[in-house]
């Protein structure tokens, strides 16, 4: 009786592991895209923090150019990382560390300079919806690019909301 369950179950169970094995057609595993990624940002953050299109053509070229100076100093920061190896001493330890904090001292100079050039385009309230939005982008777009999740471009969290980000909107 036990066994003629079991395979009952089975039987029931084999076209869900079927079709989750197959791929629909037309499937590419999902590539990142900077390009995709930036214009995706780009609305979602105009829309999320209420920015009119001329607030949008004015604010993202400076808001790039500031992520483009954080970038490099986030890469200058992992070439500090990939320095040391099983050789390092606790010398090269403090070295790698307190050049990564100076570079993000120096990611927070960046952003507190480029605030007052944000401001002569935007209130400081809309600064902020800008803020809170790439926050929930850049969360959304972890998950979808992240290998647990590939795939599941829903951005379900269990925060709640489809952004992962507060209640359920």
């Amino acid at each position: 009786m036990r066994q003629h369950i079991i395979t009952f179950i089975a039987i029931l169970m084999l076209p869900l592991v079927i079709a989750q094995a197959q791929k629909p057609e037309g499937f590419n595993r999902r590539q990142f895209s900077p390009e995709q990624f930036v214009k995706d940002m780009t609305e979602f953050i105009t829309k999320e923090a209420g920015l009119s299109p001329m607030e949008a053509q004015a604010f993202f070229p400076i808001y790039f150019e500031m992520q483009d100076l954080q970038r490099k100093n986030n890469e200058a920061r992992m070439q500090l990382a990939w320095t040391i190896n099983e050789h390092s001493t606790e010398a090269d330890y403090e070295r790698v560390l307190e050049k990564m904090n100076e570079l993000e001292l120096k990611d927070k100079q960046l952003e507190k300079d480029y605030l007052k050039k944000f401001h002569k385009i935007l209130s400081y309230k809309k600064l902020y919806k800008v803020k809170m939005a790439a926050y929930r982008y850049n969360m959304v777009a972890l998950r979808r690019f992240s290998p647990s999740r590939r795939g599941n471009g829903t951005g379900n969290h269990q925060r709640g909301g489809w952004n992962g980000f507060g209640p359920n909107r």
